[in-house]
């Protein structure tokens, strides 16, 4: 992480916030402070509800372009959902809000290792990230790369584009099984399903 924190500090990464200050409080906890952004893209949608396909498009190409820069030093987000997603300013009027920005990475890991080759394939990895968005992969415990970050992204643009996720509107959060159970759907999940929308 001190390698990704020390990436933040330069102003030239496009739509990551730059990093201020990071370090330890007396009390012994970690703090990151990072330039205040607009709202983010859950908010957006609790608003708005559903995108227009103009706006899917336009959203699924910057975060493309984010993803390929944090991937580009070596990282991965792990946790993309809505509510990493920002504005670049609280200023609507301004330029720098069409500007999305990904935020959080306090579970961000690196892919390559100390030779910088790929991460060995493998198996029983504690599962993190959050389950709505994280891909199978995640869910059987693999070492997850690059491609479970567009997995996501690919599930959020379906959630943007359907005003939610489709495939899972029978799903309770309260039910002791949803674990599971969202996992077996992400198991047989078609490429149709994600993309359809119903409205």
């Amino acid at each position: 992480m001190e390698y990704l924190n020390e990436k933040l500090k330069d102003k030239r990464m496009k739509g990551f916030p730059t990093l201020i200050a990071s370090g330890f409080t007396p009390s012994g906890h970690e703090f990151i402070a990072m330039e205040s952004l607009g709202i983010n893209l859950k908010m957006m949608q609790k608003q708005i509800s559903k995108f227009s396909l103009r706006t899917v498009i336009q959203i699924g190409i910057q975060l493309t372009q984010r993803l390929q820069t944090l991937h580009e030093i070596g990282y991965l987000h792990l946790d993309l959902k809505p509510d990493n997603i920002c504005l670049g300013s609280t200023n609507l009027g301004a330029e720098e809000s069409s500007i999305l920005c990904l935020i959080d990475f306090g579970i961000s890991k690196p892919y390559l290792n100390e030779y910088n080759l790929h991460i060995e394939p493998g198996t029983n990895i504690i599962f993190q990230g959050n389950i709505l968005y994280a891909s199978e992969n995640a869910f059987r415990q693999k070492v997850l790369s690059r491609r479970d970050d567009f997995i996501s992204l690919t599930y959020i643009l379906s959630s943007f584009l359907n005003g939610k996720l489709e495939w899972m509107q029978d799903l309770r959060r309260n039910d002791p099984d949803f674990f599971r159970k969202v996992g077996k759907i992400k198991k047989n999940l078609t490429i149709k399903q994600i993309c359809c929308d119903r409205a």
